[in-house]
């Protein structure tokens, strides 16, 4: 599945947005964006 939208993405040159629980799903992307309570962790 992974695999699949960074195909997508690169053939359309666009974003894609994955909401994920997932550490190996999130470890393929390229910026990671973590929510905690509600609000952005830092």
């Amino acid at each position: 599945m992974i695999e699949a939208l960074e195909r997508l993405s690169r053939h359309h040159q666009s974003t894609v947005l994955v909401v994920t629980h997932s550490p190996r799903v999130a470890a393929a992307a390229d910026r990671v964006v973590e929510l905690r309570d509600g609000a952005l962790a830092r």
